[in-house]
């Protein structure tokens, strides 16, 4: 289930996401935006529930060092936080007993104008592009935002392409569709959610 898009220019960054929640036979649209802003960070997850809760709710990290860049930061600093948030939560998935502990999911991060993608194993990939996806609509999403970087469209407009696309192809990604802006300023701006048309 699930598609997270994101986009990152020289204003901030911006994340979609859609509603739908499943369990691989049963489908319900959720209330609950699979985006948000936690401190300075912007989050988008593809996964259980719980874990965009810890992520929203429980998870506080340190301030970054001058002298770290952000991905040195997110690799350990903020790592090590969402470890603990794990921890405390009991959130470990046992696949990962014989690697050491992980997550059953993935998140992206949006910090200091930048887009980053968690991974179960908690690696920590830096999108070279100025877009990214997540979830199982990843795919096609990526190829929408890829297919729309020349044209003359504001970020939320690509998202938006990304999510639409995605929900007609997909059948775990489902509208309405949520969008969360987060300017240099840090200060969030949510975009009204739409329906896309199936």
């Amino acid at each position: 289930m699930t598609c997270i898009v994101a986009i990152a220019d020289e204003d901030g960054v911006y994340f979609g996401c859609d509603s739908l929640g499943t369990d691989g036979h049963s489908v319900t649209v959720m209330s609950d935006p699979k985006i948000f802003q936690n401190g300075e960070f912007l989050i988008g997850y593809a996964g259980s529930y719980r874990l965009g809760q810890l992520l929203q709710y429980s998870l506080a990290c340190p301030a970054k060092r001058e002298d770290q860049t952000p991905k040195q930061f997110l690799c350990t600093d903020f790592i090590d936080s969402i470890r603990f948030t794990f921890d405390i939560g009991h959130f470990y998935n046992q696949k990962y007993d014989d690697e050491g502990a992980g997550f059953d999911g993935e998140f992206l991060v949006g910090y200091k104008g930048e887009i980053f993608l968690v991974q179960g194993d908690f690696s920590v990939l830096h999108a070279a592009e100025d877009f990214t996806s997540a979830g199982s609509g990843s795919e096609a999403a990526n190829a929408v935002l890829y297919a729309t970087k020349k044209l003359k469209l504001t970020p939320l407009d690509r998202l938006e392409r990304a999510l639409e696309t995605t929900a007609h192809q997909i059948g775990s990604v489902e509208p309405p569709f949520h969008f969360l802006t987060m300017e240099e300023d840090s200060k969030p701006k949510k975009k009204a959610k739409k329906r896309a048309k199936k």
